[in-house]
């Protein structure tokens, strides 16, 4: 469990994030966190928790996201990300929550109503 939460941190994400291969829970949320989010966070196979909201991250969000597939919670909210949405995000088999507001993201939500129930999950956008 890393969080870093509400500590006015700024910087960057460094890659050897994944290293820390048993990490189930990165909160960084509320910084002034710069850069991207680096590749190697998506090597994290048991992440249930990634949140990166209310800082000032830049760049896209990486289809490589659907290698964690217990991700639970994805919280990007009120950054600088820009791009679509990867297609196959929200069929995730654990995803709960889904946060992407105050973004420059464009495209559709990629939703397939007769793959997913999207009442198993809470869409903040």
């Amino acid at each position: 469990y890393f969080d870093v939460s509400k500590n006015q941190l700024n910087g960057t994400i460094s890659s050897t994030i994944g290293n820390l291969e048993v990490l189930s829970h990165f909160n960084a949320g509320e910084n002034q966190l710069t850069g991207s989010v680096p590749e190697s966070i998506y090597n994290l196979r048991r992440l249930k928790t990634l949140d990166v909201g209310d800082n000032k991250i830049t760049g896209t969000i990486s289809e490589n996201l659907r290698n964690l597939q217990f991700l639970e919670i994805f919280n990007i909210r009120t950054n600088h990300f820009n791009g679509p949405m990867p297609a196959g995000v929200v069929l995730m088999p654990d995803l709960k929550e889904l946060t992407f507001s105050n973004n420059k993201l464009y495209g559709p939500i990629p939703l397939d109503p007769l793959d997913a129930d999207p009442g198993n999950i809470e869409l903040r956008l």
